[in-house]
């Protein structure tokens, strides 16, 4: 029994001290309609705390693989290509008798929104507080022993902002993607005066927060994972050997993915792929470097040689990883390249 615990403990102690590398799982967005990269930000309704702006300040941001990903079109332009159409209630074009050559072809989808709530509660309490600044009782040696309670007025800001988008494309007048986003915040203070932010300023933030999850819902977006290293040989390495895997090891500590890649290939052919250890490791820094498919392939691998093992939940876990990562990048490159 004592044996097991300590086997237990030790496998405690090598797996939360074991490295980690950071790597980065791509998702794609919630919506994969072409014409949704083609948009034009509406003015939202209701909107004091910046929310339209802040959305399409983002989305005008936003790259992938280095590229532009939306093809946004100012307010401005569109208000000269719609210049002799009326838009309806629901903020959709009129497009009868209506000529592509003018311009509309440059926008397909339209971005509304509402900002159905920018709310501010207060709530004023009061707390005691010893006052230490007088005494009501000292001792012999003149140290005080009773200070006297004093009350302070203390403050609860509840923020809260809800917001309402809708995208729609404008050929068909079909509803591509609708959401309501929420953000809440409370923040307090115990002070003599009120120095917690106003309702505008701090819904203006909620806004924000609110614009990063309207981005991931339109956008491709990546997570970031930490991912432990394998550092524990399975084979019989030579002395030279040894100290090139502890090389590699440092190398994927340091996150020097290239170089730790090129020493764990060469270990990986001079033990002809026998090792299950060496090849998760070169899969990672292949996964590192943005290599999936090939990464994906070498856990698959490893996963064949660690069978005699056991599970190896690394693995595993990296196999599974990386196959949402291609399903998520098959899902993207559509997309883009419609």
């Amino acid at each position: 029994m004592q044996n097991m615990l300590l086997l237990l403990l030790l496998s405690l102690f090598f797996t939360a001290c074991s490295p980690k590398v950071t790597v980065q799982t791509l998702y794609a967005p919630k919506i994969t309609h072409s014409s949704i990269r083609q948009l034009a930000v509406m003015d939202f309704k209701n909107d004091t705390i910046g929310q339209a702006a802040s959305i399409e300040t983002l989305l005008a941001q936003t790259t992938f693989e280095n590229q532009p990903y939306f093809r946004l079109i100012q307010r401005k332009d569109l208000d000269l290509i719609l210049n002799e159409k009326k838009l309806n209630d629901s903020a959709l074009v009129e497009l009868d008798d209506f000529d592509d050559t003018q311009g509309l072809t440059q926008v397909k989808a339209l971005l509304q929104g509402e900002v159905l709530q920018s709310t501010l509660h207060k709530r004023v309490y009061f707390k005691r507080k010893k006052d230490y600044q007088h005494c009501l009782e000292y001792n012999k040696n003149k140290e005080c022993i009773k200070f006297p309670l004093k009350l302070i007025r203390c403050q609860n800001n509840d923020y809260h902002v809800q917001t309402q988008i809708k995208i729609v494309e404008i050929i068909s007048s079909d509803i591509l993607f609708s959401q309501t986003y929420h953000e809440r915040q409370t923040l307090s203070e115990c002070h003599a005066g009120d120095f917690l932010p106003s309702k505008q300023e701090y819904n203006a933030q909620l806004a924000q927060r609110i614009a990063q999850r309207v981005l991931q819902d339109l956008a491709p977006y990546y997570v970031t994972t930490k991912v432990s290293v394998l550092e524990y040989l399975d084979i019989e390495l030579t002395k030279i050997q040894k100290q090139q895997f502890e090389s590699a090891l440092e190398l994927l500590d340091q996150e020097h993915f290239s170089a730790a890649k090129l020493l764990l290939e060469t270990l990986n052919n001079d033990t002809n792929g026998f090792s299950y250890v060496i090849l998760y490791n070169l899969a990672l820094t292949h996964e590192a470097l943005q290599e999936i498919k090939y990464a994906n392939t070498l856990y698959k691998e490893a996963e064949l040689k660690s069978r005699s093992h056991g599970i190896v939940e690394e693995i595993s876990d990296a196999i599974l990883r990386t196959n949402k990562s291609l399903i998520e990048a098959e899902k993207t490159n559509k997309l883009i390249n419609y």
